[in-house]
């Protein structure tokens, strides 16, 4: 149960086996959009939504590619908004799928195609090598018009932006369903990630202050919980009791202490154990 979004701290693992599911083929890729069309693409996917089928993995995000030669060349120091999607059902149903978004317009770039489940990385495109970055997250509420106009307006290099992307994916599906597993805030269905390349001490502390403030604007929109995965630094540890519900934490601690008393493993979520 610990072990099952609990993070690293409980105990040491020599093996495990993991349940594999028959997928071979996937439909997936990426539409971009003017920034200019920022809130009618943005609304548009929150109307998408309701009707989207389990087998669908999808997200939207406001894109500020940084000027530099990692990045392609028509790609640098633009803005964009991007819906990125995978799904898993037949090709036939995937392009269904997409008609929602090809009947309504041309996008400038559209990228879906069928596929193999090995090459699903190249959906994001992130770095393969290691590379510095401030992340952070929080569960989103509701994706009201006044929730859409703060990202966008945030989000503006203009404005003073210093972040890479905010994407906000949608969580449902199986990862919506009671399980036996510390994994928690299940009821969300909207996760806020925010990036911004971090190029210095300086870089990394303002990309900090800057997405602190961002989450405070939108805070009437949040549910006050984390995703775990999308914390790093001190930011992970002084969020550490909003990543799980109340009784899952405390549950936690409990293990913590059964298993490592003396906190030896002390990294990644370190959860303090329980005190007598």
């Amino acid at each position: 149960w610990g072990l099952r979004g609990g993070g690293g701290s409980l105990a040491i693992v020599t093996g495990m086996e993991i349940k594999l599911y028959p997928v071979t083929t996937v439909y997936g890729g990426n539409l971009f959009y003017p920034i200019e069309q920022a809130k009618a693409v943005i609304s548009r996917y929150r109307d998408w939504l309701p009707s989207v089928p389990d087998e669908l993995t999808s997200s939207f995000a406001i894109m500020n590619f940084p000027p530099i030669p990692d990045v392609p060349e028509f790609l640098r120091g633009q803005s964009f908004v991007v819906v990125r999607g995978c799904y898993t059902g037949s090709m036939e149903d995937g392009e269904a799928l997409l008609e929602y978004w090809r009947a309504w317009q041309t996008p400038l770039i559209d990228d879906f195609k069928p596929l193999p489940f090995s090459e699903v990385a190249t959906i994001s495109n992130e770095p393969v090598e290691p590379t510095a970055a401030m992340s952070t997250s929080a569960w989103l509420r509701e994706l009201s018009d006044e929730a859409i106009e703060i990202l966008i307006d945030r989000m503006k290099p203009a404005n003073g932006s210093p972040l890479v992307f905010a994407e906000v994916r949608h969580v449902g599906g199986v990862v919506a369903r009671p399980q036996a597993t510390a994994y928690s805030n299940r009821d969300a269905s909207l996760i806020l990630h925010m990036l911004g390349m971090v190029f210095s001490p300086e870089s990394h502390q303002a990309a900090q202050q800057y997405a602190a403030q961002f989450k405070q604007a939108l805070q009437p929109y949040l549910t006050g919980r984390v995703y775990m995965n999308f914390l790093e630094g001190t930011e992970s540890q002084e969020q550490i009791r909003n990543g799980y519900a109340p009784e899952a934490y405390e549950r936690l601690t409990q293990l913590k202490a059964k298993y490592d008393p003396d906190n030896v493993l002390a990294y990644g979520f370190n959860i303090q154990p329980a005190r007598k």
